[in-house]
């Protein structure tokens, strides 16, 4: 199972909600968006502070526990 197979498991409304509001690394919400979203992957952007390349927004907690259950145990 891929993380987007998680995803498209998990229910519709929590799909992709975690938006990402500050850089996990420098703290900075200077981000510019690198490769759009669509309908096999999220957004890709990178932080103009320290250059972090991140999803946002994410999958769900329960979209990692599915994956990380499946691949990893």
């Amino acid at each position: 199972m891929t993380l987007m197979d998680a995803a498209r498991q998990a229910s519709p409304e929590s799909r992709f909600t975690r938006h990402v509001e500050t850089c996990a690394i420098c703290g900075s919400a200077d981000f510019i968006e690198v490769a759009p979203a669509n309908q096999d992957r999220c957004r890709i952007a990178m932080c103009q502070g320290c250059g972090l390349f991140f999803a946002s927004p994410t999958l769900p907690l329960e979209a990692f526990a599915d994956f990380y259950d499946d691949e990893f145990s």
